[in-house]
């Protein structure tokens, strides 16, 4: 898939923050924070396709796996029909190196790289059927 957006999820408990920039454009890059609900998974998708004219087709989102506090997320892109890209957390740090300091905002752009450098390895996520989601919760 040739897509056009490429965004990073940084994912917390209460919050997400999302840098996104075009496949064209990637030094212009544009961050915003959301809560971490489906009515904030919504409005980044209002405030990203409001300043792109893109549809949710032409985006590639990659987010770090958090564990439970991903699941908001995975929830939203599963019922949109978008693509989001969960990849595991140590193969995100080993690949970003040693970095001095941290922020959500900074840790998003990286991982809006990572998805820009690596997307033909993208693995789309799916949530996994109702039975087994109850069989990993017991």
């Amino acid at each position: 898939m040739n897509y056009r957006l490429f965004a990073g999820i940084d994912v917390s408990k209460i919050k997400i923050d999302v840098v996104f920039f075009l496949a064209e454009d990637p030094d212009e890059q544009l961050h915003g924070t959301f809560s971490n609900n489906e009515e904030g998974c919504a409005e980044m998708m209002a405030w990203m396709q409001d300043l792109t004219g893109l549809s949710i087709a032409e985006m590639l989102f990659c987010a770090e796996d958090t564990g439970l506090y991903t699941l908001p997320i995975c929830t939203f892109f599963d019922g949109q029909g978008g693509n989001l890209w969960v990849e595991n957390a140590l193969r995100l740090k080993r690949s970003l190196g040693l970095k001095r300091g941290k922020s959500d905002k900074a840790d998003a752009a990286e991982i809006a790289n990572y998805g820009f450098l690596h997307r033909r390895k993208a693995i789309l996520f799916k949530l996994p059927s109702k039975t087994i989601s109850k069989l990993k919760h017991y």
